[in-house]
């Protein structure tokens, strides 16, 4: 397992609006981020996926399959991807 020094992606620091939270919003806090909303968060720090990936050294396609849904990070890189990312992972 890599020991990495990365900063995890806040996706509630990162909200676009500040609001008071409605039942709908609490819903939709706990589940996890779609595909778009995290390249947008990315996008607002100023990275890409590819940027992302060199940063916290793993291979671009994997991100990208992470983020898409065509992996579903449980084990190996792809478990590394999500946490780095701050995503929930299963145990």
């Amino acid at each position: 397992m890599k020991d990495c020094n990365c900063k995890f992606l806040n996706f509630e620091k990162l909200s676009l609006h500040n609001t008071s939270i409605s039942s709908d919003s609490q819903r939709t806090m706990n589940k996890t981020p779609t595909a778009n909303e995290i390249k947008h968060r990315l996008r607002q720090q100023g990275k890409t996926l590819k940027s992302f990936a060199a940063e916290h050294g793993f291979r671009y396609r994997t991100v990208s399959d992470v983020v898409r849904g065509l992996r579903m990070g449980n084990y190996g890189e792809g478990r590394e991807v999500r946490l780095a990312l701050g995503l929930p992972v299963n145990d």
